[in-house]
């Protein structure tokens, strides 16, 4: 059975109760809801990429660390790059179109630009995106602070 087709991860959780769970409301009211509930993965702090971009420390045993911190400079330009980026993994989520809605198609045309574009392995660059999502998709006020 492929894992795509699947409605099972790789953690074995199924997506399929989380769905049938899902609040529409608060999601509807929050604009984001992450699916995940097992921080086992991703926090309490994954990456620490202000260090990283600081020191610049040459760590060819966490790729995504060490390219996170250039990765999200062009993903969200002006915006300073977090001491700390914890977030549950595989960008399991739920969000309101009006959330969506909220950022400007250009910022999308960009996401979509630089997955397409970068010279980072899949793996590498997809693990940056999967730790940006919610900078994406929370309001703009919270981001700072989750990050």
């Amino acid at each position: 059975m492929s894992l795509l087709i699947s409605k099972y991860r790789l953690n074995l959780s199924d997506a399929v109760i989380s769905i049938k769970s899902l609040n529409l409301g608060f999601v509807k009211s929050t604009g984001y809801a992450n699916l995940r509930c097992v921080w086992a993965v991703g926090c309490p702090s994954e990456l620490e990429p202000a260090r990283y971009l600081r020191d610049r420390p040459d760590d060819p045993n966490h790729p995504t660390a060490e390219k996170f911190p250039d990765g999200f400079m062009e993903l969200f330009p002006g915006v300073n790059v977090p001491d700390i980026v914890a977030t549950p993994c595989c960008s399991q989520f739920a969000v309101s179109r009006k959330r969506v809605r909220d950022r400007p198609i250009d910022d999308y045309i960009r996401y979509r630009d630089w997955l397409v574009n970068t010279t980072l392995p899949t793996d590498v660059s997809g693990r940056i995106f999967e730790y940006s999502w919610h900078s994406t998709l929370l309001p703009f006020l919270a981001r700072d602070v989750l990050i």
